[in-house]
Order: C-alpha cells, then structure tokens, then sequence
C-alpha cells in the first residue's frame, strides 16, 4: 500500500532483517508515479498491497533474474540496490543520517559501510579544493602560529608574497 499525498511506501511482507517491524519507504515523484501506474493496470483495491508476497517468495527470482540476463548483466544480485541506492543519495550529498533513515539502517556506520563514491565523484570533490592562483588574492593575515600558515610549505608562503608584491608595484 502506498501514501501519495506523504510519498510513501508501506511493506508489511516480514522477512528475518526486519523482525516483524513494518516500514515506510520514501519515494520520490518517479517511483510514486511508476506505482501509480502499476496499481492501475492491475484489478486491486486502493488499499490492496502493492507487492502481496509471503517472506518465502520476497526474493522475486521469477522476473529478475531474466531481467539481469536480458540487460547482459552478470555478478549482480539483488542487494546490490541498497548499495547503489546509498551510494546514488551520498553523490547527491544527502547526509549520512538522512541515509541512515532513508536506507532504515540502525546505525549511521552501516550507512556509511553501504554509501560508496565512484571514482569520477571522488575525483570531482577534490577538484573543488583546487583553486587558481589569482593575480590580486585577498589579504591573508600573517600569524606565526595560525593553523593555516602552519599546513603552507615555505615555497608556497614565498610565492604568495611574491604575487602580493607584484599585485602592489
């Protein structure tokens, strides 16, 4: 069953992980209208559930496995969702504790275990960190003990006094 004025979805098929705790999954407007859609070709009542299984069946073998085959897909299994799902919301920067209960992790660790970044991402993050020089840079306070001159080598420190100097002249 699903919410649509909350953007909800509600599982009630119990399975081991979840000891008899019904959940609320959080969908965005795709996945809602994708259910919308669903739940109109099908003959069920607006209060029917949307995937009716028993915790046997909830692995649903039947039609992904010959999904996977079809795509081309191989050395996937259906887990790996939860790790793209955390993964795809961390390389939106949603937080960790907004993974947390997005994913229904117990623990922010378990969320971070799951977010992965991809190489492009992690590269692209620390690209934020590269700035260029520029001819007229800011006036920097020059404490002997500042936390931020200490982390400077001396050839850095040097050619930022020399572009300060040739910004005066």
């Amino acid at each position: 069953m699903f919410d649509v004025t909350r953007y909800l979805l509600f599982v009630f098929c119990l399975i081991s992980i979840w000891v008899d705790s019904a959940r609320s999954v959080a969908l965005n407007e795709t996945a809602l209208q994708a259910l919308i859609r669903l739940k109109s070709e099908t003959r069920s009542k607006p209060n029917d559930r949307v995937f009716p299984c028993k915790a046997a069946d909830f692995v649903q073998r039947w039609w992904f496995q010959p999904a996977l085959k079809e795509a081309g897909i191989t050395d996937y299994v259906w887990h790996s969702n939860r790790h793209t799902f955390c993964s795809w919301l961390a390389m939106e920067n949603a937080s960790l504790k907004e993974i947390q209960e997005l994913a229904g992790h117990k623990t922010i660790q378990m969320s971070a275990r799951y977010a992965h970044l991809s190489p492009a991402h992690k590269l692209a993050a620390v690209e934020r960190i590269a700035k260029p020089a520029t001819p007229n840079p800011p006036e920097i306070a020059e404490e002997p003990n500042s936390h931020q001159n200490s982390h400077q080598s001396k050839s850095l420190q040097a050619k930022r006094s020399k572009i300060t100097n040739l910004s005066d002249s």
